[in-house]
């Protein structure tokens, strides 16, 4: 038997999770405190700035684009100036902690990584409604096929998808984007989107 410290009831060893910085090797909270624990701290102020911020480290490896261009201290500053993020988190804590109302983070831009003139801050709804939109009108051209030429050394290889250049160079996407919009060339790789003509 061991006595959790937040509850302070004597609980068999399995009612405790592994901890080996304890003498015993079990946490000093029990499972039931230490998951209370958690979900107050991820409803809080600074638990959802924190969980935004792993979220976003966690979308630009999936999405192959740069990691966020700002720390999380200064992403909590951003975030504890802005007028709306203290409305939407005030509406969702009111709300019972709604999963559709809680704050969120989308990019302006899909094509772009999260800095600061990138961001805004929106519901999660929101955020989620404005990610299956932009698959549908094509401005998300990462999930859609599309054509891509490099001009490398005197060649030109073709791609069918951003994904594939992406695969081929070793390139993030927003570099790769910005390659497109701008003309510049990276690593002696010029790249090219097919236009297609009316």
């Amino acid at each position: 038997m061991k006595t959790c410290r937040v509850c302070n009831e004597a609980k068999p060893l399995e009612c405790f999770g592994v901890n080996n910085k304890q003498p015993d090797k079990k946490d000093y909270k029990c499972k039931p405190c230490n998951r209370k624990l958690r979900r107050d701290y991820f409803r809080s102020f600074d638990g959802v700035i924190t969980d935004i911020y792993a979220n976003e480290k966690k979308s630009a490896r999936e999405r192959n684009i740069s990691p966020p261009q700002y720390t999380k201290q200064e992403l909590k500053t951003y975030l504890t100036n802005s007028v709306i993020f203290h409305k939407l988190y005030d509406v969702w804590v009111a709300s019972n902690y709604k999963t559709n109302l809680k704050p969120s983070i989308d990019r302006v831009d899909d094509m772009l990584g999260y800095s600061f003139d990138n961001i805004e801050v929106v519901t999660w709804e929101e955020n989620y409604k404005r990610c299956g939109e932009n698959v549908l009108l094509g401005t998300n051209c990462k999930t859609i096929n599309k054509t891509f030429y490099i001009y490398e050394h005197g060649i030109v290889t073709e791609f069918t998808s951003l994904r594939g250049v992406a695969d081929y160079t070793g390139l993030y996407y927003d570099e790769l984007w910005e390659m497109v919009t701008t003309g510049n060339e990276v690593h002696g790789i010029t790249l090219y989107e097919e236009v297609e003509n009316d």
